[in-house]
């Protein structure tokens, strides 16, 4: 978030549609002694729950160099709560489980403001009808939904260009009990990153951006990259 909110221009602008699409990849190559086997739509509900943010994004690159860019974490809670619910709807007609994950974290992640309090109301009573009728248990729920949390995390460290040492809990990063969840570190050499201990299976994990350098509303399409050399 810092570095989001102090960012000048040459840089990457990372829509969230991308930094989704990147969470996915992650969650596909997760170890299966960390979160336990991932099923394809928990890998699939990690890809699709930000691309409600597609118009959101598209709406602040037709005014790049006349308006200064707005990350996710500092848009208003209107624009957040709308995109959100732009996401659960486009899955409804998805996998249940799907639509289910991609709830659970945003529930997560709703503030403690009302409007944030209205739509977690609403939508865990929403979920609730949906959850009754699946057929896994909710030790499997509750193991998803920290895997995806921990892949959106990962996807936006990355997306950031930190390369700084850091934690990550084992959890849910907006789960109350993230704070007493077993951790690992992620480091870098050479340039690459490693988890220690080990929590990705060895691959290159690529995301593209919109390169901006400050010059006008001209932009350049770049693509980053990471290897993770693990095992």
């Amino acid at each position: 978030m810092e570095i989001q909110q102090q960012a000048k221009p040459p840089y990457g602008i990372v829509l969230q549609t991308m930094h989704s699409q990147l969470a996915g990849d992650l969650l596909r190559a997760l170890r299966q002694n960390v979160f336990g086997a991932i099923d394809d739509n928990v890998a699939e509900a990690g890809r699709q729950h930000d691309f409600g943010w597609a118009a959101s994004d598209a709406e602040q690159l037709k005014h790049l160099g006349r308006h200064q860019l707005q990350g996710f974490s500092i848009v208003p809670d209107e624009v957040e709560i709308s995109s959100w619910q732009t996401s659960l709807r486009r899955t409804e007609d998805s996998a249940p489980l799907i639509n289910v994950l991609i709830s659970r974290h945003f529930c997560f992640l709703s503030k403690d403001n009302p409007l944030h309090k209205k739509f977690l109301q609403e939508e865990t009573r929403r979920r609730g009808r949906i959850e009754d009728n699946l057929s896994f248990s909710a030790e499997d729920l509750n193991r998803w939904t920290a895997a995806v949390g921990f892949c959106d995390l990962l996807s936006l460290y990355l997306s950031c260009g930190s390369i700084e040492e850091v934690q990550f809990p084992l959890s849910h990063p907006a789960d109350p009990a993230a704070a007493h969840a077993p951790t690992v570190l992620l480091s870098w050499k050479d340039g690459s990153p490693r988890f220690s201990p080990p929590v990705l299976e060895p691959d290159t994990f690529r995301i593209d951006t919109k390169e901006y350098s400050g010059n006008g509303s001209e932009l350049q399409e770049r693509r980053v990259e990471w290897t993770f050399l693990e095992g």
